[in-house]
């Protein structure tokens, strides 16, 4: 599903046109993106949890030569989802 058919399905669900749902999606994802940037998580009872998870700087080996590659030196950061018990059991 992509961003044009979630706004349709949304559409249908609810009876609202589909530009007033896809400027409703925009606001739900700027805010989301808003809460993760900011280093909050978000937690949806029922259907998942997101959270950014930090990973300390390493380095890396080439296979080929066994040389070292120094990285930047910066932690890393990654969007986390982890699905709420109702979500998995339906798609379970």
């Amino acid at each position: 599903m992509n961003k044009s058919e979630l706004v349709a399905a949304m559409a249908a669900k609810t009876g609202e046109s589909k530009a007033s749902q896809e400027r409703s999606l925009e606001a739900m994802l700027e805010a989301v993106t808003e809460a993760l940037a900011s280093g909050d998580d978000l937690r949806l009872i029922g259907f998942g949890r997101l959270y950014v998870q930090e990973y300390a700087a390493r380095d890396y080996r080439n296979p080929r030569t066994g040389t070292i590659i120094k990285s930047d030196g910066k932690k890393k950061k990654k969007v986390r989802f982890k699905g709420g018990s109702s979500l998995t059991n339906k798609v379970n």
